[in-house]
């Protein structure tokens, strides 16, 4: 636990015991919930930066091989831009840095080279060579793997976009979301022909939103929706979009699919994250809370990381619309979800911390599974299969993701305790050569 924070810990007390009755166990559960993290993740941290190239590794597998052999090929194992984001997110909300001024010249010059580098001259989009060939493979063939590299390329779009603005640099050539905001007004731009066809027309994209499965894998075709939401928005087909998804929500419980437990809040949380892309109210979100909140003490097993974040971040997107959009009447609903949430905070935060230490590894960083990481992102090789060790993706879900939407969702951000202290950026700068 970090002791270097005892006046904000006073002050998270002070707060809590003026909210609420019964104060001191939603106290105690938050303090003892900070056990889980200590001083070893900056190290691990640091060391998955590649120097030469200027990224962040996936993990310790992809950092000590050159290679990994799938069923698909043989594939490089270099740093990436998702894994590049995710490290600087857990830099800069973590307490490791107050700003991203303090990180060394040497690395913010390495990750501008980097994300530029991989930029594509003729589409805007970002393609990282290690899988540039698969990607070719599978574009326009039916089946999974293209609709994966479709939600892949637009997640990575996304994170460029999000280092850009952080270390304050731009692109080298317009993005695709630039050249397809061109398209939809009618002019036409030399990446014309890379557009998938479903963003052409509103016909074409009723029918590839048709072709997902949104009754039994809702958590899937939400997925792919929500990762494309820039997309949708730049080529002019947001309220199509929005209307698809709207028209197959269940009314009555808000929720998207017939499977329930934790598949359904997955399912929601990736839908509502096209709404807050697009910048519309989540429909009827005042009757998915109390599913929504119910999942954070179940005794279902977490299969994934994503699994406990997914609930916290759906009951913050669901307060989030309805102050956002609500009204009156939704500022009065997300009142009696937080007056709710209170009551069940306490054993939430403690199942919270329970299931996230089955994903804990030695050296600090979580995995993807209970017992190893995921080796592939959204359909591509970042690790090596069956190795039992953190990953980049899911570490930064166990920290600063899952901690900062319960501060967030308990109205308490500003209060939050950063999860390390002094010395943990020294660390990271030690094993990162830098």
């Amino acid at each position: 636990m970090n002791d270097l924070y005892e006046e904000k810990w006073r002050a998270l007390k002070s707060e809590i015991d003026g909210r609420t009755q019964g104060g001191e166990e939603l106290f105690l559960a938050i303090k003892d919930y900070y056990e889980v993290y200590d001083g070893r993740l900056p190290y691990w941290l640091g060391s998955l930066y590649n120097a030469e190239i200027g990224g962040f590794h996936y993990s310790l597998s992809s950092r000590d091989n050159e290679e990994v052999t799938t069923d698909r090929g043989t594939f490089k194992l270099l740093p990436d831009i998702e894994s590049s984001f995710q490290a600087l997110s857990i830099l800069s909300s973590s307490g490791m840095m107050k700003d991203f001024s303090e990180l060394p010249e040497k690395m913010r010059e390495g990750l501008k080279s980097f994300v530029c580098s991989l930029q594509d001259k003729d589409t805007g989009f970002i393609i990282h060579p290690q899988w540039r060939e698969l990607m070719a493979d599978v574009e326009g063939k039916s089946g999974n793997a293209d609709i994966m590299w479709k939600a892949r390329r637009g997640r990575d779009m996304m994170w460029a976009e999000g280092i850009c603005e952080r270390l304050g640099f731009s692109l080298p050539y317009p993005t695709a979301y630039e050249r397809l905001m061109c398209e939809s007004e009618g002019e036409k731009t030399a990446a014309s022909s890379d557009l998938p066809d479903y963003l052409l027309s509103r016909e074409r994209l009723i029918n590839y939103l048709d072709s997902l499965n949104w009754e039994t894998d809702a958590y899937y075709a939400g997925n792919m929706v929500a990762s494309q939401g820039r997309l949708f928005l730049a080529a002019g087909l947001a309220d199509i979009a929005a209307d698809y998804l709207t028209e197959k929500q269940n009314k009555e419980s808000g929720l998207w699919g017939s499977v329930g437990g934790y598949a359904a809040i997955n399912a929601y949380l990736k839908i509502t994250g096209m709404y807050n892309e697009l910048k519309l109210p989540i429909p009827n979100a005042h009757r998915a809370a109390e599913s929504v909140i119910a999942c954070a003490t179940t005794e279902e097993r977490a299969a994934t990381v994503c699994y406990q974040y997914n609930v916290w971040y759906s009951v913050r997107n669901i307060l989030n619309s309805l102050r956002s959009y609500g009204g009156t009447e939704g500022e009065e609903q997300a009142r009696e979800i937080t007056r709710k949430l209170l009551v069940t905070a306490p054993a939430a935060i403690r199942k919270t911390k329970e299931k996230l230490l089955t994903f804990k590894k030695a050296d600090g960083s979580f995995s993807y599974y209970p017992h190893g990481t995921a080796d592939h992102s959204q359909g591509m090789p970042v690790a090596i299969k069956g190795s039992n060790e953190g990953d980049l993706n899911a570490s930064v879900i166990c920290t600063t993701g899952i901690t900062g939407n319960i501060f967030e969702t308990l109205g308490l951000r500003e209060f939050m305790i950063p999860l390390f202290g002094e010395g943990a950026f020294d660390k990271f700068k030690i094993a990162a050569k830098m």
